[in-house]
């Protein structure tokens, strides 16, 4: 493959419920540091659904000399206003991409589920629910969707061609594999992207984004009643202080193995040296994720 990455969440906002209550932009910087010369990586999928959010991480990112997928992620807009914000995520990032970053732009993802206009529901919550209760509605909806979500997705190519000049594509899929140990292995971790990584190749694919930098919300505790880290897909482990409390100076702790991405030193003497591979903090054991989720992308399109 091409380059490694791992998304980037700057607050998604599901039932007016937002992933990343507190968004400061030096924290973000110093995050992107840790990405780029801790994790080696080589792109950053930045996603979430205020696209000034998006545009301070881009830049932050861009900085570190990550290539930057600039991936808006709103629920609940109209088909109307999903192209209004996508023409303003894509002048966004043509002003990134023309101080001369790297930049890919994501039109779309999971759109079905999280706006209306495609499949029945009164709102998010809804829609995924309906799914594991089909209805000769639901199955009518399945029919027309190819060609409505087909519909859209040129008309907003369209709307954004004229505005931005990189490569366009839609959200990469997620391949899910949820580990049910707590205290997983980082050789374990390690070895499951080498394998899933194998696969990617053989198949052509251009990059693979790591599923995902942090859960912000998603805070660990010593009361396991209270531990919600622990149905977090964050690589690191959020700490419930907040800011100032965990590695260097961030909110979370590292709970990322040594080489997350094996054989991924940059160009430029970047990389992924020697490092922690999860410890305890004030009676937290902090777990090396077995790869809870990854995602991949075919190349994006001219």
């Amino acid at each position: 493959m091409r380059g490694k990455g791992i998304n980037y969440d700057t607050g998604f906002l599901p039932g007016n419920h937002d992933s990343r209550p507190v968004f400061d932009q030096v924290v973000v910087a110093a995050e992107m540091r840790v990405i780029a010369r801790e994790l080696g990586c080589t792109a950053v999928r930045v996603s979430g659904s205020k696209p000034e959010r998006i545009s301070i991480a881009a830049h932050a990112a861009a900085a570190e000399g990550l290539e930057v997928w600039f991936a808006p992620f709103p629920p609940e807009l109209t088909t109307a206003e999903l192209i209004e914000l996508s023409r303003d995520c894509a002048d966004r990032a043509e002003h990134l991409r023309r101080e001369g970053a790297r930049v890919v732009l994501v039109t779309g993802c999971k759109l079905t589920l999280f706006n209306p206009g495609f499949l029945p529901g009164a709102n998010s919550y809804d829609r995924i629910a309906r799914l594991g209760k089909p209805s000769p509605r639901l199955y009518a909806s399945f029919a027309r969707l190819p060609k409505r979500l087909n519909a859209f997705l040129a008309e907003t190519a369209d709307s954004v061609r004229g505005r931005f000049g990189g490569p366009l594509t839609s959200a990469p899929s997620a391949l899910t594999c949820a580990s049910s140990s707590v205290a997983a292995s980082p050789c374990e971790q390690v070895r499951y992207m080498q394998e899933l990584n194998q696969i990617f190749a053989e198949e052509g694919l251009d990059l693979a984004f790591w599923f995902r930098f942090a859960g912000y919300h998603q805070s660990a505790s010593s009361d396991p009643r209270r531990d919600v880290d622990l149905a977090s897909y964050g690589l690191v482990s959020m700490l419930p202080e907040g800011p100032g409390s965990g590695y260097q100076g961030l909110a979370g702790g590292p709970g990322w193995p040594s080489r997350l991405w094996p054989s991924s030193r940059r160009a430029d003497g970047g990389g992924a040296p020697p490092g922690p591979q999860g410890r305890a903090r004030r009676g937290i054991a902090v777990p090396v994720r077995s790869g809870q989720a990854s995602s991949s992308s075919r190349r994006a399109r001219n």
